[in-house]
């Protein structure tokens, strides 16, 4: 009988930092992977200016809440990047834990990431929240 990591390794889950407590395997259900190299929040701020750049778009299907992730902190399960709303576009800290257990308030699906967002400076993304009221598309 395999091993729970053995089936995570097949699964490409081992090398998750974040995934959904769901039970699913699917590419959305994986949050942060390794292989987003997000930086950490001192190297984030070490950049001068810092000018975060937004890797992660994670999103509730059912909603109007997104989230932007441009670092992480591991030991913390911390990432640190943008909240969009559909009335405000933020900045700060964001639990991981809190998300991962989140759910859509009618069917109660969990959070999904977006597989074709592309990396956009957090100035840029501001910007676009500005100009169009929001930011990025669902898809």
């Amino acid at each position: 009988m395999d091993s729970i990591n053995d089936s995570f390794a097949r699964a490409g889950w081992i090398n998750d930092l974040e995934r959904s407590d769901c039970g699913r395997v699917e590419p959305a259900y994986r949050y942060i992977r390794r292989s987003d190299k997000l930086p950490r929040l001192e190297e984030l701020l070490r950049l001068n200016p810092p000018t975060p750049i937004l890797r992660v778009k994670l999103y509730l299907p059912e909603g109007h809440m997104t989230w932007y992730v441009a670092a992480y902190e591991p030991a913390h399960r911390i990432a640190w990047g943008a909240v969009d709303n559909g009335c405000e576009f933020t900045t700060g800290a964001i639990s991981m834990p809190e998300l991962v257990r989140l759910r859509s308030s009618r069917l109660r699906l969990p959070l999904e990431r977006d597989l074709s967002f592309l990396p956009t400076r957090l100035t840029a993304a501001a910007a676009g929240w500005l100009v169009r009221g929001h930011f990025g598309s669902r898809p």
